[in-house]
């Protein structure tokens, strides 16, 4: 399923009104209800008052990668296979969103921009001590800041990460087909297990 927040909500708003400056109205009142008074965010951002650590974000490009420490030995979040994948073979210009502390790597989130529109690839946590709460709720108002108006999520897997976007004001639609050959029943019968996965869109396009 592709999950969907609207950060900007003048252009889809006002299509369905008669006059613009009502539309504007409606807009504006609504995009402050999404950013400011949902329950999760405000949570998030009133502990991110009180957290003692040093916790920093940034955009990066993958050539720049090489400032980082921390990443995890599994294949999807190692630094070998995120430039090969997304820098190498990818032909969106990707970049990447990282929350860190010092130089070392904590989480991230791969995207790439359609027009305004941010189009979630990945994401990884690569410390248990990271909240992952904390690296959506930061990439979200990264995106609020940047002027974005919307951003999509396509993901097939556990409910964990599904709760988070539900809760972060994402809501579920349907998505795309998806083509995975089985080797045998034993890996179909797995492949049908959403509970062991977490696949996002970059996962899915391979």
């Amino acid at each position: 399923y592709r999950w969907s927040k609207i950060l900007k909500s003048e252009e889809k708003i006002e299509s369905r009104v008669d006059f613009k400056w009502i539309g504007r109205i409606i807009a504006a009142l609504f995009d402050v209800y999404s950013r400011w008074f949902n329950v999760q965010m405000m949570l998030i951002r009133f502990r991110l008052l009180f957290v003692r650590r040093t916790l920093k974000s940034k955009d990066l490009m993958f050539n720049q990668l090489e400032e980082f420490s921390g990443y995890c030995k599994n294949m999807n979040c190692s630094r070998e296979y995120m430039k090969w994948r997304y820098d190498q073979v990818g032909k969106n210009n990707s970049k990447v969103f990282v929350i860190y502390e010092g130089d070392l790597m904590l989480g991230f989130i791969v995207y790439f921009l359609e027009n305004s529109h941010v189009i979630v690839e990945d994401m990884c946590l690569l410390s248990e001590e990271l909240n992952p709460y904390i690296l959506w709720v930061c990439f979200i108002e990264k995106m609020f800041l940047s002027k974005k108006t919307s951003i999509s999520v396509l993901y097939y897997g556990n409910k964990l990460v599904k709760n988070i976007l539900r809760n972060l004001g994402f809501l579920k639609r349907e998505g795309r087909s998806v083509f995975v050959w089985a080797a045998d029943s034993d890996i179909q019968t797995r492949l049908e297990n959403e509970e062991l996965y977490s696949l996002f869109d970059g996962d899915l396009d391979l």
